[in-house]
Parts: C-alpha cells; sequence; structure tokens
C-alpha cells in the first residue's frame, strides 16, 4: 500500500519523529496516528468522564493550589443520590 505526503513540512516532521524514537518512517506515522485515534476517539460510556478527564481536571486544580476538594466524602467521590457513581 502507498502513502504519498505532498507537504515537505511534513515529511520533515515525520522523519524527525522517526530520528528520535529511533524507527522506521512506517512504524513512526503508524505509532504517531495510533496514538492521536486513541487520544480523540470518544469513549465508549457515552456522557461520562473517562479516567483521563478526571485526573487532568485534577492536576490542574492542584497547579492552581486547590489541592483539596470540598463536599462531602460521597460527593467528592461521586456518589449520587441513590448511592450510584456518577462519574465514572
Amino acid at each position: 500500500m502507498g502513502l504519498s505526503i505532498k507537504n515537505a513540512a511534513t515529511v520533515s516532521k515525520v522523519r524527525r519523529l522517526a530520528k528520535l524514537r529511533r524507527k522506521g518512517l512506517t512504524e513512526a506515522v503508524d505509532e504517531a496516528v495510533s496514538n492521536e485515534l486513541r487520544r480523540v476517539q470518544p469513549t465508549e460510556t457515552k456522557g461520562r468522564q473517562d479516567v483521563a478527564t478526571v485526573l487532568r481536571r485534577i492536576q490542574k486544580d492542584y497547579a492552581a493550589g486547590r489541592p483539596g476538594a470540598t463536599g462531602t466524602p460521597d460527593e467528592i467521590i461521586g456518589y449520587n443520590d441513590r448511592g450510584h457513581l456518577d462519574r465514572w
């Protein structure tokens, strides 16, 4: 199978990535595309936050000097009024 990249800057980036990762061009492109697909694909549980999203929010709060959450322990964990977890 063939793939023709007609943008010199893109070819240069692929070559640079391959060199930095010590991989061939095909392997570098495959890895980069696979990583990007994992990043942008919707989660299986529609309407729910994935773990990475929650962790990023926690990291952002901690970096902003708000390491502690407010609320009851059940609210912090994510239990709703029926005792079910809503966050995941």
